[in-house]
């Protein structure tokens, strides 16, 4: 498997292929985002989208599609954030977060932020658990 970083002038001839692996995660925000907001954020530069392909023969197969962003902090450093994430055989694709922790230094980063559901804790022992989000509706 690979992890292949889509640049922003592809990202709409993919994004039939990154956006149903991609549903779950939109779900578990509540609204607080949506495919066309994370598409027009891509699509603008402002965030990143990776796609996790595998081999199936001759050809590549897409097995997952995540986003990320890169956020500048008050002191001034810069974290890498992976915001959502979804496909199958999350088990191999996890392996491949040393070759996203690159990427990260290379942009300079001095961290990686992970949101995700409290499960991924037990997939990802080398990330400390910070926080909690809970989520209450009230409506």
């Amino acid at each position: 498997m690979h992890l292949v970083q889509i640049p922003p002038e592809a990202v709409a001839k993919l994004w039939p292929l990154a956006a149903p692996m991609l549903v779950r995660a939109i779900a578990y925000t509540h609204g607080g985002t949506s495919l066309e907001a994370e598409l027009n954020a891509l699509t603008a530069a402002r965030k990143q989208l990776w796609m996790v392909v595998g081999e199936e023969g001759a050809s590549l197969k897409p097995v997952a599609a995540g986003i990320s962003s890169l956020q500048k902090n008050e002191d001034g450093s810069k974290t890498a954030n992976i915001e959502l994430f979804g496909g199958e055989d999350m088990k191999a694709w996890l392996k491949l977060r040393r070759e996203f922790e690159s990427w990260a230094l290379s942009e300079g980063c001095r961290d990686v932020r992970l949101w995700a559901r409290k499960g991924w804790a037990r997939h990802l022992p080398d990330f400390k658990l910070t926080h909690y989000i809970l989520r209450k509706e009230i409506a």
